[in-house]
Parts: structure tokens; C-alpha cells; sequence
């Protein structure tokens, strides 16, 4: 029975169809998960640049919490945040997206009062890197290094996506030589707007910034969004089981924002302004009240309006609603059509943003 278990597992990591009735060793196991690894690795390799950030020195982090009383006792006060001090001296990592020397990283690794930022790229050539710009919603900063005909990743099919494909977060290992790799799973496959993917591969500040790839070898997404939050981060960190990559799809938009300029230093998510009636049974998604102030309440909705369409797509229930308002940015203009009575009405909304991140 076990072995056959291992079987299943190992058909589905390899991409092969499940061997139910076929049996293998443990040693067949191992050498298949080793070779599908090593292959995507080696194939992704080339493009999982290592990043060193030189900073003006850092406050530390204060401890989350205080001893709270516990089950056996009181428990003891959360360490200091860990997550939160970036280490000194330590190479993080980032991919190269542009042959022209174009590479992202996460803004966590690039921000504060930087003194100079260095990259060594796969080649073994050490360059002085620029910051191009940042974008603190996505944990995403564009460097660019004087460099031509780099290699740059081949994107995967987001659209092959399935809960349980497995992947590779890959990064750079501190003296930035080495590749690491930690192996996982795409947990979810739309996240934020679909912006997003899942995975539970344990991540870290070494290694966001890297690319999350396929058993082929090809880039799913960007691994970012290192939460550092009081309480968050010294007790879940990077490696609790959830972490987040930008979509390949969304790159190439989030790309030519940081190449014009456009920095956003804080974690933004776009907001209509609204709350929903849970209990309404009507079509569409009936507005119990509406946010003073906020977009919606600016271009003139009003609560008991009942949205049925956002941005040209027809809205019959909040999660749709929820999840249009997601895959757009603060600041973007939408027509919304809502039902007041028997009017049906559109306005015109600019997306607010609500500064608690995503």
C-alpha cells in the first residue's frame, strides 16, 4: 500500500499519469523527484540573478507581543521579527526578465536608504545595479545593470495552472554563487485579482525576488511579499505554508510601469467603497451601505443600488464584483452600471485604495 501511495506521488510530481496499480521502490522515487528538480534547476538557472544592497544601518524591530498565558503555562513573549531585519553582507535574489540587463527583485530587499546595490549575475561578472523604480503593491523593484544579450525565462502556460502542479522556488544562495531550491506546489491558482498564485514552497528574504518555475523549467512567477508586519512575521515568517508569486502573465504591464518611473511605496489595493447586503437574494450585488468619501459614494451610487455590471462584465454576485475590483489598480476609472429601482444607472468610478495591502 505504501508503495503504491509513493507511486501516485511520484507520477504526479513527474507529470506522468498516475501509475494507481503500479508499484515502485523508494530508490525510484528519490531518483525521479531528484532528476525532474535537477532538470528545472539547471534550465532556469542562467536567469536567477544574486543581488547584494548595501543600507544605511536599520533600527531593529521590536519583539511582537508579550508572554500571554497558555495551555502548560505562559507562553513565551514572539521573538524579534526576524523577517523584518534583512541580514547584512548577504547576497539576496533576483531574475532577469530583459536581455538588456532589466532584473526584479522584491522591494523588501532594495528599500530604505541604500548606499549601492550590486549584481552577480550567472555568468560570474559582479555590476553595479540601479533602481529603476519600486512598487510596494506587488513587493516588486525593476534594477537595471549595463549588460546585453542576458538570458530570459520562458514564460509557462498560466492557463495549464491547477491547484497542485508541482513547482520550484529557486533563489540565490548567500555567498551568491550557489542556486537554492525548494520544492512545492501551486496551492492556488488565483489570488488577488488573479495577479497571484499560491504555492507553499518555503520561502525567505534570500530567496523572493527568484523565480517560481515549473518542472520545465519555465517562469510561473515572481516569489515576493515578505510580510513583516508586528506579530506576523516572527511567528509565521515566509515559511508558514503560504507564500505568493506575481503571475509571468502580469509582468510584462508591471515591467513598462517601472521603467516609466511610476514608484508606489506603499501596499495599495484597490477600493470601491462599498459593503454589500449578505442577505439580499436579489441579482447582482445590493450595496447595504457606501463608504463616505469613497469612489463610489464620489461619482454618485448610493446604498439599496444593485450592481450588475463592473467595467463591461456583468456582476451577479460580490465574489465576481470583489474579485474585477482586485485586477484593477488604485486610481483606475471604471464604468459601473447599478439597478435603483427599475433605473438602471452607470457612473463613472475612480478606484481608491485602502493602505492595509492585499
Amino acid at each position: 500500500m505504501t508503495r503504491t501511495l509513493l507511486a501516485f506521488a511520484a507520477s504526479a510530481v513527474l507529470g506522468a499519469a498516475p501509475l494507481l496499480a503500479q508499484e515502485i521502490g523508494s530508490e525510484d522515487l528519490a531518483a525521479g523527484l531528484e532528476e525532474a528538480y535537477g532538470k528545472a534547476s539547471a534550465l532556469a538557472a542562467p536567469w536567477v540573478v544574486a543581488i547584494k544592497v548595501d543600507r544605511e544601518p536599520e533600527e531593529a524591530p521590536r519583539p511582537s507581543a508579550p508572554s500571554r498565558p497558555g495551555l502548560f503555562g505562559n507562553l513565551p513573549r514572539a521573538p524579534e521579527d526576524v523577517f523584518a531585519r534583512r541580514p547584512a553582507g548577504a547576497w539576496c535574489s533576483g531574475t532577469l526578465v530583459e536581455a538588456d540587463g532589466h532584473v526584479l527583485t522584491t522591494y523588501f530587499n532594495v528599500s530604505g536608504k541604500l548606499r549601492s546595490i550590486k549584481a552577480l549575475l550567472p555568468d560570474g561578472r559582479e555590476l553595479p545595479a540601479k533602481l529603476v523604480a519600486y512598487n510596494g503593491t506587488h513587493d516588486l523593484a525593476l534594477l537595471k545593470v549595463e549588460a546585453e544579450g542576458l538570458p530570459v525565462p520562458a514564460h509557462a502556460n498560466v492557463r495549464d495552472l491547477r491547484a497542485g502542479t508541482p513547482v520550484l522556488a529557486l533563489g540565490r544562495a548567500p555567498d551568491g554563487k550557489g542556486l537554492t531550491a525548494n520544492p512545492g506546489i501551486v496551492s492556488a491558482t488565483s489570488r488577488v485579482g488573479g495577479r497571484r498564485v499560491q504555492t507553499d514552497a518555503k520561502l525567505n528574504f534570500g530567496n523572493v525576488g527568484g523565480p517560481l518555475v515549473d518542472l520545465e523549467g519555465r517562469l510561473v512567477g515572481i516569489t515576493c511579499k515578505v510580510d513583516t508586519k508586528p506579530g506576523i512575521s516572527s511567528t509565521r515568517g515566509q515559511n508558514s505554508g503560504v507564500g505568493y508569486a506575481i503571475v509571468c502573465d502580469h509582468l510584462p504591464q508591471i515591467v513598462k510601469d517601472l521603467k516609466a518611473g511610476k514608484n508606489v511605496a506603499e501596499s495599495r489595493r484597490p477600493m470601491l467603497g462599498i459593503v454589500f447586503d449578505q442577505k439580499s437574494e436579489k441579482k447582482g450585488v445590493e450595496l447595504e451601505s457606501v463608504q463616505a468619501g469613497g469612489a463610489a459614494e464620489k461619482a454618485g451610487i448610493k446604498p439599496r443600488d444593485v450592481v450588475v455590471e463592473f467595467d463591461g462584465k456583468p456582476i451577479t454576485y460580490f465574489d465576481e464584483l470583489r474579485a474585477a475590483i482586485l485586477a484593477k489598480a488604485p486610481g483606475d476609472a471604471v464604468k459601473v452600471k447599478v439597478l435603483r429601482g427599475e433605473e438602471t444607472l452607470e457612473f463613472q468610478c475612480v478606484l481608491g485604495w485602502d493602505d492595509r495591502g492585499e
